[in-house]
């Protein structure tokens, strides 16, 4: 659903054709290449109070030194007399556009001037066979290279002329994938994240993130079609091992704070840092919400955070972060349990809005109306197919309700999860309903006798 919003936001960005004159009769302008090397990542901005390297030793001097194995990453900057085939807008190929604001968290394409078309994998190398073909048409501008660690993000950026539009940041995970995201302009400024403290206004411009993993040996490719003039394509790759040489350069250039934290490979640890770290500031809440959602398929906490107000979101961020690492439940569950009490509690005291109350119904069904069972189920501690197993029950109970509304609502739920109920009709006479859940329950009773035979026998 998410994926569905922000593709068609960002599809809105604008799709004419990109085209320019030949190189021959426009003389590109000087271009300007940088990389700066960051810890952490651009969906969760920096780590309050100070930016901290997970993977670092101190030198002499008291800064940190990144440890650990380090891949090298390029990005190539060419001119093109125009905008070669097989680039499309960014939405296509996007998982979402996030947007660091509360009140806003998903860009629908106003607000910024840059119009991004990409192409990743095997479109990416077909694109860049046919530049190869070109020759006359394309200029070299600019190359940049950066060793990456786990951890870690290489931000590129290229000003050409007075212009600078669209930044690239390469992340490298906790487990080493290497993935692209675009970081867009917004009324005129850069769209660097903003340090801890400062004005609103210097807020992170949107994100545009990527599914695709960028793999050794493949391309992602993305122009700015907005530009007026010849077309300045961006070339991401993944080359392979970091040189020292490289290592050395990219810790002595970045822009490191200090000094850094102990080291934490567990991953668990990580989610829960980055989700304390949201909670200190309003404006990333919201979208590390976003992330640990997708992250560990919690739909629920996805939509919420869509729609939701701060003071339920921090609930929610609140509950899911317990204060210590030693709590073995997994994020998932921590992030779908917390979504529910803070709905449940909330729906007690007065009515959910409107745009809250329907994402509850649907992924909660009618036990939204039910608030105390939510609350008294969760109290005994039960886990994420325990409650899910619960919700089936309820709803298949609520199929025997009085009222013909309860009973299309929980018929429809169901249906949604792919539960029959072979011959029940919630509009049928209450001797045709009593007799198709009557044959659901023998059916139901005579799998779990044949599953505990099964059972029986294996011990």
């Amino acid at each position: 659903m998410n994926e569905r919003r922000a593709a068609t936001g960002l599809a809105l960005l604008g799709l004419a054709a990109c085209s320019a004159p030949p190189l021959a009769s426009f003389a590109p302008p000087a271009v300007t290449a940088a990389v700066q090397l960051r810890s952490g990542s651009m969906l969760t901005g920096p780590h309050p109070p100070n930016p901290q390297l997970p993977n670092a030793q101190l030198t002499e001097s008291g800064s940190p030194e990144p440890t650990g194995e380090a891949v090298a990453v390029r990005v190539t900057w060419t001119w093109l007399a125009e905008c070669p085939d097989g680039l499309a807008p960014a939405a296509t190929r996007a998982r979402s556009m996030v947007t660091p604001t509360d009140a806003q968290p998903f860009a629908v394409g106003t607000g910024t001037r840059a119009d991004p078309r990409v192409a990743v994998a095997e479109t990416a190398s077909r694109v860049l066979a046919a530049v190869g073909e070109g020759g006359a048409s394309s200029l070299s501008a600019a190359i940049r290279d950066a060793a990456l660690w786990r951890g870690t993000t290489a931000v590129f950026e290229v000003t050409a002329g007075v212009s600078s539009t669209i930044r690239l940041a390469l992340e490298r995970d906790a487990s080493g994938t290497v993935r692209p995201l675009l970081v867009m302009p917004r009324d005129g400024k850069s769209g660097m994240p903003a340090p801890t403290g400062t004005d609103a206004d210097a807020a992170p411009s949107p994100l545009v993130v990527f599914d695709d993993p960028l793999a050794p040996g493949a391309a992602f490719v993305c122009v700015d079609a907005a530009l007026p003039g010849p077309t300045l394509l961006w070339q991401a790759q993944v080359l392979g091992a970091a040189s020292e040489g490289l290592r050395r350069a990219a810790s002595e250039g970045a822009s490191w704070a200090s000094p850094a934290g102990p080291h934490q490979d567990d991953a668990a640890s990580r989610t829960l840092a980055v989700l304390r770290q949201a909670l200190a500031h309003s404006w990333t809440r919201r979208r590390t919400l976003v992330l640990l959602a997708e992250q560990h398929a919690v739909p629920l906490v996805a939509d919420l955070a869509l729609v939701g107000d701060d003071p339920l979101l921090a609930e929610v961020a609140t509950s899911a972060a317990p204060v210590g690492d030693a709590d073995a439940t997994p994020m998932g569950w921590r992030l779908e349990s917390a979504a529910v009490a803070a709905l449940a509690k909330r729906a007690q005291n007065e009515p959910l809005p409107p745009e809250i109350d329907s994402v509850a119904q649907l992924y909660l069904g009618e036990t939204v109306r039910a608030p105390s069972s939510l609350l008294a189920v969760l109290a005994r501690g039960v886990g994420r197919d325990a409650f899910a197993a619960w919700l089936r029950e309820e709803h298949l109970a609520l199929l025997a309700d009085s009222h013909p509304a309860t009973r299309v609502r929980a018929f429809a739920w169901l249906t949604a999860r792919h539960v029959a109920v072979d011959g029940y009709d919630p509009m049928a006479s209450k001797a045709s309903r009593r007799a198709a859940l009557a044959a659901l329950e023998q059916r139901s009773s005579e799998q779990r006798s044949a599953e505990q035979r099964s059972s029986e026998k294996g011990s």
